[in-house]
C-alpha cells in the first residue's frame, strides 16, 4: 500500500515592518483589527498575562469589557484555519510555527554586533523601510520596540561598514554606511564612518563634501553644528592626506540686529 507523502508545513509569517499583516505560504490572511493587535502584542512582548494584555490593548474600557474584547479577539482567530497563538487560562503567546520578520533582522544584528558575522552577513544591505516598524501605530509599547529595532539595526550597519572597511572592501563598506545615513541623516557616527571610507579610498573631495552636507543638514534641521571631534577628525585627516581642507567657520548663535541711532 502506497503511503501518502507528508504534508509540507505551511509557512506563516507575521510582518511587522511596513505592516502589520500575515501571510500563509505568501498569501495574505485578513484578520479583524482586535485579533491583529493581539497577535502583534504577543509577538513583541512575548508570553503575557491575559489581564495585562486586555488592560494594555483596551485601556479606555473597564476590566470586564476589556476581558470580553480579548476573548472576542481570540475567538476571531479561529477561522484562520491555522494556530496563530497558544493560550492557557492565564497567558497568551505567539504560536511556535509563526515566524516574525523582525526576528530575522534581530538575528542578523546579533551576529554582526557580536563578531560572529560571515562575509555574506556583512554584505547584507538593509533597505530604509527596514526601520518602518508598524508605521501607523503610536502605542507606547510599539514606539519602544521601534526605537530598539532602529538603534540595533543602525549600530549593526555601522559595525558591518567598519568590518568591511578593515577587509579593504571599500565599495561594500560604502553601501552599508550609506544605508545608515539614509535611515538617519542626522546620525553623526554614520557620517564619520562615511568620511573614513572616502579617505581610505583617497577620495578627499568626497570626504569634505560629506562633512559640508552634514553641517548644512544640522544647521537646517536643528540649528546646530557638527561636534568639534568630527571637525577635528575630518580636517586633520584631510591635512595629513595632503588635501587643502576648508575648515568650518563659527556660526553666530544669535541674529544680528542693526544698532540704534
Amino acid at each position: 500500500m502506497d503511503e501518502s507523502p507528508p504534508l509540507k508545513p505551511r509557512r506563516i509569517i507575521l510582518h511587522l515592518i511596513g505592516g502589520p499583516y500575515v501571510t500563509i505560504d505568501d498569501r495574505p490572511l485578513v484578520l479583524p483589527e482586535g485579533s491583529m493587535r493581539l497577535l502583534v502584542f504577543v509577538s513583541i512582548q512575548g508570553p503575557s498575562n491575559r489581564r495585562h494584555i486586555a488592560a494594555t490593548l483596551w485601556p479606555d474600557v473597564n476590566a470586564s469589557r476589556a476581558a470580553g474584547n480579548l476573548r472576542s479577539a481570540l475567538w476571531r482567530l479561529r477561522p484562520a484555519g491555522v494556530e496563530l497563538v497558544a493560550s492557557t487560562t492565564r497567558t497568551i503567546s505567539l504560536a511556535a510555527d509563526v515566524l516574525v520578520d523582525v526576528a530575522q533582522l534581530d538575528h542578523w544584528s546579533d551576529r554582526v554586533l557580536n563578531g560572529r558575522a560571515t562575509v555574506d552577513d556583512l554584505l547584507t544591505g538593509l533597505p530604509v523601510d527596514t526601520f518602518d516598524l508598524l508605521p501607523e501605530w503610536d502605542d507606547d509599547w510599539v514606539v519602544a520596540e521601534r526605537t530598539r529595532l532602529r538603534q540595533r539595526a543602525l549600530h549593526a550597519l555601522e559595525a558591518a561598514g567598519r568590518d568591511l572597511l578593515s577587509l579593504g572592501r571599500h565599495a561594500d563598506a560604502l553601501t552599508s554606511v550609506l544605508c545608515a545615513v539614509r535611515a538617519d541623516p542626522l546620525r553623526e557616527s554614520a557620517r564619520r564612518l562615511l568620511i573614513e571610507v572616502h579617505l581610505a579610498e583617497g577620495n578627499r573631495t568626497d570626504a569634505q563634501q560629506v562633512y559640508a552636507s552634514y553641517r548644512a543638514t544640522l544647521r537646517r534641521e536643528l540649528g546646530m553644528e557638527p561636534s568639534r571631534q568630527l571637525a577635528a577628525i575630518t580636517f586633520s585627516e584631510l591635512a595629513m592626506s595632503g588635501a587643502q581642507p576648508t575648515p568650518p567657520t563659527a556660526r553666530p548663535t544669535g541674529i544680528s540686529r542693526p544698532g540704534r541711532r
